[in-house]
């Protein structure tokens, strides 16, 4: 099964981090399975970033700055008015849209088999229905082109994947659950070389 989720803020993307995939902050990975964040996408290999991503990467790319140098490669977005009752009047701030959540999860007779079974075919196999999940994404990764211009087909994605054994426990209890996230930037670069907002309508159909 295949759920994308919209990431709305820079504060949920961090909690995101800190809370679902960190391994510091809680036992999420099934014992002896730890595996860190790590790049993922054409975009991720043409900016020369592979491994394991660290926090400071990841804030910067869901911030669509550039992992490497925290340069703004994304422009921020103008939000509606507010009135601001203490002035008297509206403001307009601007934010950034991080991008999505994309998890990928198998079937639970697969999560049993892989977690409890120790076959490591399972794993294998795992590996690369998630490597052609994100191939898939990218074949339709479009980029905003403003107004209502049609999207502009890119192919190329900046991402991070985590992969997870069992479900976040409840009650200190965990059950087997293997899924991949997949942590989509709300970035693309076109064949011109230029970063653009991505268009998510073709994920979602």
């Amino acid at each position: 099964m295949v759920k994308p989720n919209r990431i709305t803020s820079a504060s949920q993307a961090r909690d995101y981090f800190k809370q679902h995939y960190s391994v510091s902050a809680e036992r999420y990975y099934a014992q002896g399975h730890e595996r860190p964040g790590v790049w993922v996408g054409t975009l991720a290999r043409e900016m020369g970033l592979s491994g394991a991503v660290a926090e400071e990467q990841f804030m910067r790319m869901m911030a669509g700055q550039d992992p490497r140098t925290g340069e703004q490669l994304v422009r921020l977005v103008s939000t509606a008015p507010v009135f601001d009752k203490a002035t008297g009047k509206f403001k307009v701030s601007k934010e950034h849209h991080p991008g999505w959540d994309i998890t990928i999860s198998a079937p639970k007779s697969i999560s049993l088999i892989a977690t409890y079974g120790k076959d490591v075919r399972i794993r294998e196999l795992w590996d690369r229905a998630v490597d052609l999940g994100i191939r898939d994404l990218e074949l339709h990764a479009e980029a905003k082109r403003g107004g209502l211009r049609v999207p502009l087909r890119t192919g190329k994605i900046l991402a991070v994947r985590f992969d997870h054994d069992v479900t976040r426990p409840v009650d200190g209890v965990a059950t087997p659950d293997l899924h991949s996230h997949i942590l989509v930037a709300n970035i693309t670069q076109d064949a011109q070389g230029k970063y653009r907002a991505v268009e998510s309508n073709e994920w979602y159909a």
